[in-house]
């Protein structure tokens, strides 16, 4: 988890840092001056007020503000730097996975997109509902061909059918779902997640593809949607809840949290324990002295409960669904999510309002997002007369056509799955666009590729038209595709975005969060430096000896008063035949009712040390006052790790700084706001 949010803290930095096309900023002009030489490195003006404006405005600016990101963007260009130094841009795990993110950022170029009022106001009706939906995916190659599809298709139908009869939607979804996190995470042994059993929580218009979305909102609550084709699959959606949307929720909450390896005698103590705090509240016991006394979360501690404000979709359907029943002001019964028992107050729920400027707010987000997409059919068909494409004709009414020949293959083979290129000999021209020529051996390869296996009941020349009209749609798609970056400037700057995100993420990885989780004896060091900033509060250490009956009693407290060591009292009583039960528990005030209605503190903060006797249970009580103190590693570890990440960062950015010359032109770049 640790990991996971610096990279996402990561990612949205070197967004910030978006470097955009090069082009037009090479030519040395006394308008776009040199201003930054960071080693063998350097960036013009324009480049640097290009990449500030992206998150921030020069109207608003203060000289403070410049100078702050200019460390921060010298910072990322040194990084960045180094990792292309190293040789990282060259891993083929690297390449890999920017191919990855080229794939993505390359769809919406590879689609024929518009927008229309329908799909805004569509969209709009949706943002007033909030829907908890359940899915089962089958999921479908890339680029499926038809036997893929239609096999998935009668899967999910069949499935639906057994789940109409009666068969559980979560455990089959965590039987059969192609979604991963149907299931549990499991790493070196160890669950990392839990498995949601295909509940996606709540969500709203945009929070997820809009094939999805469409689908659930056309699915009355508490039903079980038709087979959903997706770019990722097919879906099967069950919409569980639907609810008036809430934008913005603000609550606190106490979380009384299942011990690791919980029993079942652990689950019932936390149940039990979370309606004892339930019970103090309704009582009028104050929720932030709830929080105190019963919350066992201690980042929750340390926050008196407080959350963040949040949306719907940012817990999971288990934390959500009780809040939308709870009044403002209100709290919730004890629940229970995978993590233990919750009691939420809910403070505030702002609902979704159609504010002014949303719906040009809408057609920018319509605009990017998949709802608008025609499809790649449309986009084939504008990029054939934006290319010039051509197919090949036969010269004379008797000459056979270039496509023809693949008529007479042996169609067999070819709905065995056997079918071989060779069989075509002959490579005449089929059709040409752009600087293309594509022939029929280009063809042949495709079909060999590409086989019908198991469609008899079609005919050949019905398979083969299908399949050309294919063929020519990926060949223009594969055309735009390798043509993006010199097509669109804005699509090359965003995979030198995606391109220096992968190089640092990866440099960060190695010389800050794997050695921060590797070396413990640098973070045990480090903690020694910050303990201080970590302790306990005057706490009281007890112990509790029990007694027999009230002659042993009478015989240990007579012990003590005299002054006697436990040794020797313990080998008193051996002989007599009598066991002494001894508790020891250290308590911080506040944390058990019990005990500090037991133990009076103003006495002991005042005197250092208590006696306690409870004659009619034969106990005598001990309690030493405890000064403040460290925390023990092992409990502060979440904090220390961080602290400790950005001190590894730090060095990291001071060698980078000592080891690279730099030169940075303050004069020009305060000139942007002057």
């Amino acid at each position: 988890m640790q990991k996971q949010v610096h990279k996402m803290f990561r990612m949205l930095l070197i967004a910030s840092f978006f470097i955009p096309c090069a082009a037009g900023l090479r030519a040395q002009t006394p308008a776009d001056p040199v201003v930054m030489v960071l080693g063998k490195d350097s960036v013009r003006l324009s480049e640097f007020k290009s990449n500030y404006l992206k998150n921030n405005s020069l109207s608003k600016a203060t000289e403070q503000d410049l100078r702050e990101y200019t460390d921060l963007f010298v910072n990322f260009r040194l990084k960045c730097a180094e990792a292309r130094a190293l040789g990282m841009d060259t891993l083929p795990e690297l390449k890999r996975e920017l191919r990855g993110y080229r794939t993505q950022a390359a769809a919406p170029y590879l689609t024929e997109k518009s927008v229309n009022e329908q799909l805004i106001d569509e969209a709009i009706e949706h943002l007033h509902w909030d829907i908890r939906a359940s899915h089962i995916m089958r999921r479908l190659p890339l680029e499926p061909q038809p036997d893929d599809t239609l096999k998935a298709y009668k899967e999910m139908l069949a499935m639906r059918n057994r789940l109409l009869k009666g068969a559980d939607f979560a455990e089959t979804a965590y039987a059969e779902s192609d979604d991963p996190s149907a299931r549990p995470t499991v790493r070196n042994g160890k669950t990392v997640r839990s498995g949601n059993k295909g509940d996606l929580g709540y969500f709203t218009a945009f929070n997820m593809i809009y094939e999805f979305e469409k689908a659930a909102y056309n699915t009355p609550k508490g039903q079980i949607s038709m087979p959903v084709r997706s770019p990722y699959g097919y879906h099967l959606i069950y919409v569980r809840d639907r609810r008036p949307a809430i934008a913005r929720w603000t609550a606190v909450q106490i979380l009384i949290t299942y011990p690791e390896n919980a029993t079942a005698a652990d689950s019932a103590a936390t149940r039990a324990k979370a309606e004892e705090a339930w019970q103090a509240i309704q009582k009028s016991m104050p929720f932030e002295e709830a929080v105190a006394t019963y919350c066992t979360d201690e980042g929750l501690r340390m926050t008196k409960g407080e959350m963040d404000p949040f949306g719907s979709g940012r817990f999971e359907g288990d934390f959500m669904a009780p809040l939308y029943d709870t009044p403002e002001n209100g709290v919730t019964r004890p629940f229970e999510t995978r993590f233990g028992w919750h009691i939420v107050k809910v403070l505030k729920k702002e609902p979704f309002t159609e504010k002014d400027g949303l719906r040009g707010e809408i057609r920018v987000k319509v605009s990017r997002d998949s709802r608008s997409n025609l499809g790649p059919e449309a986009l084939a068909e504008r990029l054939k007369k934006e290319y010039g494409f051509r197919e090949a004709k036969p010269k004379s009414k008797k000459e056979e056509g270039p496509l023809e020949v693949f008529f007479r293959i042996d169609s067999t083979a070819l709905f065995n799955g056997e079918w071989k290129k060779e069989s075509i000999t002959s490579d005449r021209l089929l059709f040409s666009f752009a600087d293309r020529k594509v022939g029929q051996q280009d063809f042949a390869a495709y079909i060999e590729k590409n086989q019908f296996k198991g469609m008899r009941e079609v005919s050949l020349k019905e398979v083969i038209h299908y399949a050309y009209a294919l063929y020519v749609r990926k060949c223009i798609l594969e055309y735009e595709d390798a043509h993006l970056e010199s097509k669109y400037p804005e699509f090359a700057a965003l995979m030198k975005e995606y391109e220096d995100g992968i190089l640092l993420y990866a440099l960060s990885e190695r010389k800050v969060w794997d050695r921060s989780e590797t070396d413990s004896a640098g973070l045990q060091q480090f903690y020694e430096s910050v303990k201080d900033d970590y302790m306990y509060p005057v706490r009281a250490d007890v112990i509790y000896y029990t007694m027999e009956n009230a002659k042993a009693y009478k015989l240990f407290c007579k012990l003590m008063d005299k002054g006697a060591d436990m040794e020797t009292i313990n080998r008193k009583f051996a002989k007599k035949g009598s066991i002494i039960s001894a508790r020891h528990q250290i308590y911080r005030q506040g944390e058990d009712k019990d005990f500090d209605q037991l133990c009076p503190w103003p006495i002991l903060l005042q005197e250092g040390k208590l006696v306690i006797n409870r004659e009619e249970e034969n106990r005598y009580i001990t309690v030493q006052k405890l000064l403040p103190s460290p925390m023990p590693l092992n409990e502060v570890r979440g904090h220390v790790v961080t602290r400790y990440q950005n001190h590894l960062e730090d060095e990291w950015i001071a060698e980078l700084r000592r080891n690279n010359d730099i030169s940075i032109d303050y004069g020009s770049i305060l000139k942007l706001i002057q």
